[in-house]
């Protein structure tokens, strides 16, 4: 038995045909995207797991972003029961490029891909451009946020901390205010000179005979007794001795 279709009836069943094929065509690209999405979370939750906070002498506010790029829209990635599996070498926790493996039990498929970590914090830096000898005032202070990873200098995350300092070396406006950058105590500066004991604590002055920042032990002069001694810089135009 043969059926034979009007020209009418053809064009509705190509019509029809060609909107079902429509519709399988569009939810296979809407499954493709879903688990691309479901990858990238997953892989997103992965790298979260294994870096580590870091270490800085202030850690607070020290922001972490993860940025993994897109997977290519032609790539075809399986649909897995659980959850996609994710490995790495032994210790990725202060990299800044993380390599990762992903895969799917039960399947041959493997990607792998790169996760950029990027970690910034707020610092203090010069707001304008300062010469030599020139004392830190507020107004000369701004903040902003760097890459700390890149930075191998002792930074200032507080402007009180550098307030009343001395610049050392030529500042350019933008440029972190490192330790390097300054001296609490500056040679041929006047200092006060503590020494003693936590029950007894003398004061008196003194001439600095070397730049110092804070922590280092310079050569300084008495200038009661003359004498040359070694004392340690503890804040602006003072130093402590034998502590």
């Amino acid at each position: 038995m043969r059926i034979f279709l009007s020209t009418t009836a053809k064009k509705i069943s190509l019509t029809f045909l060609s909107a079902f094929f429509t519709i399988l065509s569009v939810q296979a690209e809407e499954n493709k995207h879903d688990l691309h999405q479901q990858l990238m979370r997953e892989a997103y939750q992965f790298v979260a797991s294994k870096i580590q906070p870091l270490q800085t002498a202030s850690t607070s506010g020290v922001k972490t972003n993860i940025d993994i790029a897109p997977f290519d829209k032609r790539l075809r990635i399986p649909a897995c029961p659980s959850s996609f599996q994710f490995s790495t070498q032994a210790d990725v926790s202060s990299q800044a490029n993380v390599t990762v493996k992903a895969t799917c039990d039960g399947s041959p498929w493997y990607l792998y891909f790169v996760a950029k970590v990027t970690r910034s914090q707020k610092i203090v830096v010069a707001k304008y451009s300062l010469s030599p000898d020139t004392i830190i005032t507020e107004d000369q202070l701004a903040y902003a946020d760097i890459n700390v990873q890149l930075n191998r200098q002792t930074l200032h995350y507080e402007k009180q901390d550098v307030i009343g300092t001395k610049v050392k070396r030529r500042l350019r406006a933008g440029q972190p205010i490192t330790a390097n950058n300054l001296c609490f105590v500056c040679k041929g500066d006047n200092v006060t000179i503590m020494s003693g004991s936590k029950m007894l604590n003398v004061k008196t002055l003194g001439a600095a005979l070397q730049d110092g920042k804070l922590g280092d032990t310079i050569s300084v002069t008495n200038q009661r007794s003359g004498k040359r001694i070694r004392a340690r810089v503890t804040g602006i135009g003072e130093v402590i001795v034998g502590s």
